[in-house]
């Protein structure tokens, strides 16, 4: 049975979230600050926009957003095509989420341009190491359950957004990749063990506080790097 558009955003949106939780942690990068910032949604017209030749603030971010993004960057080797990365990958965020939030919207029209514009952007987000494959393949399916309602020319268009998010793709490290999968797969073990213990208690036993404890006690101990 071919899945819904809603459902298929629904898995999409909790993939995403597991796939950011259960990578190692890492120093605060600005994306994850400016991302909570104000919530400024990039506009369809504005994804693929380059930024103002002058350095001024792109109309899209606010201008406590843009300050972060530029001290951020300001050491970068090159800090302009840092900037540019960053605006670009947040605009890619920005306009998932406006699209998500179209799903009900009666301009089909408008949701499809930037359906369109989101899934061509997907082969540089790989390219640029800010997306896996996995989490890749599925917004592609959501996006084209969107775009595409017959079910054979959908496969065939997915053929063909496969592609190029293959070329892509950095040469694989293949020991680095193995050793990511493997504390990927402990984490996902150890979080099911404690979430299994959780749901079998009394709800009079049931602390969320110790939940999340929990769960960062075992992200960290499969994280952390070795002494």
């Amino acid at each position: 049975m071919a899945l819904t558009l809603g459902t298929l955003v629904l898995i999409v949106a909790a993939w995403w979230t597991s796939a950011r939780e259960s990578e190692a942690p890492a120093p605060a990068q600005p994306n994850s600050v400016v991302r909570s910032d104000t919530g400024v949604s990039a506009p369809a017209t504005l994804i693929t926009a380059p930024l103002p030749d002058d350095g001024t603030r792109p109309p899209d971010f606010s201008a406590q957003e843009w300050s972060t993004l530029r001290a951020a960057t300001a050491e970068a080797p090159q800090p302009d095509r840092e900037l540019a990365r960053l605006v670009s990958y947040l605009r890619f965020q920005k306009g998932f989420a406006q699209w998500q939030s179209l799903q009900n919207s009666p301009d089909i029209a408008a949701r499809h341009r930037l359906a369109e514009q989101l899934l061509a952007q997907l082969p540089e987000r790989v390219r640029q190491g800010e997306m896996g494959a996995g989490e890749v393949t599925l917004l592609q399916q959501a996006l084209l359950v969107d775009l595409v309602p017959d079910e054979t020319q959908r496969q065939q268009r997915l053929a063909l957004v496969q592609a190029d998010v293959a070329k892509a793709m950095p040469p694989a490290d293949t020991t680095q990749q193995a050793l990511n999968e493997a504390r990927r797969s402990e984490y996902k073990r150890r979080e099911a063990a404690i979430l299994a213990d959780y749901q079998t208690r009394p709800e009079a036993q049931r602390n969320p506080a110790q939940l999340e404890a929990a769960l960062e006690e075992a992200r960290r101990a499969v994280y952390a790097p070795a002494n």
